[in-house]
């Protein structure tokens, strides 16, 4: 197995642990403004707006290209 395979799951599951810690502490009554869930958010929010621009073809083409060089 690849390295950085389980360096992005270690990754995933510290994001992962960080959410369900999140929702916690809301669903006990604390306050949902959280910087890092609205950082979070905008990042969601361009991620969003750049596949609305580009387009999924394009976005899969270099996808393609990416995975065909070996990235």
């Amino acid at each position: 197995m690849p390295p950085y395979v389980s360096r992005a799951s270690g990754a995933l599951l510290i994001v992962a642990g960080a959410y369900v810690a999140y929702e916690l502490r809301v669903l006990a009554g604390g306050d949902p403004a959280d910087p890092v869930v609205d950082a979070a958010l905008t990042v969601q929010r361009n991620l969003s707006g750049g596949v609305s621009e580009f387009g999924p073809g394009w976005i899969t083409a270099a996808v393609v290209v990416l995975v065909s060089a070996g990235c």
